[in-house]
């Protein structure tokens, strides 16, 4: 395979980290143009086969790209590394206008087949997403240090969606925030079991100390 050949001279060789870290940046900005009408199922694809070797992982998260501390709510799932991939929803109005612009002709079958279809898609991507981010994370200190800031990052930018009448123009979209909430529930599932028999893998005392989450303006109980 093409792509271990390249790994094989990825420590001698700087191009090489150029050539494979280009091509993931690639397929981020071509996936940020798309929907999930689109072929957006083979960006995802191809990310995870560059992920499975940790070093590629490590250098897509030096990427300046990465992680903009200064991009505004909107437009993170645009403009940095993951958001095109968490970008991809049916809740895109691309997606309504295909499946429901004659909602009041359809009759209730075809609504739930069409909802169902959606469902599924939406499942399977968010299944992708959880793969991705798990590479993620595993790879290496760094690129864990580097995802959980994204993730920190799209949280605290989004903080004023606990508004009654939250300003969509000013936040992310509800498809990209629901992926970001799916996959944070995933990397949760191994502590979070249903007898929450390992529910002291927890620190009670991280939000007391230095946490990336900013709960200053957040009610307290």
């Amino acid at each position: 395979m093409f792509i271990m050949k390249l790994l094989r001279r990825f420590d001698e060789d700087d191009s090489v980290r150029s050539i494979l870290t280009k091509t993931a940046s690639d397929l981020s900005k071509k996936l940020s143009k798309l929907t999930m009408n689109d072929s957006h199922k083979s960006y995802s694809n191809a990310l995870k086969v560059l992920c499975q070797d940790s070093r590629i992982v490590t250098a897509i998260t030096q990427l300046q790209s990465f992680y903009i501390a200064d991009e505004p709510a909107p437009s993170i799932e645009k403009n940095t590394f993951l958001g095109p991939f968490f970008h991809i929803s049916p809740l895109q109005p691309e997606i309504t206008l295909e499946y429901f612009s004659k909602a009041k002709t359809m009759n209730p079958r075809m609504i739930n087949t069409a909802q169902e279809t959606l469902r599924m898609t939406s499942q399977a991507h968010q299944r992708d997403l959880l793969e991705i981010i798990n590479l993620f994370v595993r790879a290496s200190v760094f690129s864990r240090n580097k995802t959980l800031d994204w993730f920190a990052y799209v949280i605290n930018s989004n903080e004023k969606r606990r508004a009654l009448r939250p300003d969509p123009a000013i936040l992310s979209t509800d498809g990209f925030l629901l992926n970001v909430t799916s996959v944070l529930d995933g990397l949760c599932t191994p502590f979070m079991d249903s007898t929450f028999s390992k529910i002291d893998k927890i620190d009670i005392d991280y939000l007391r100390r230095n946490p990336r989450i900013n709960i200053k303006k957040e009610t307290k109980l």
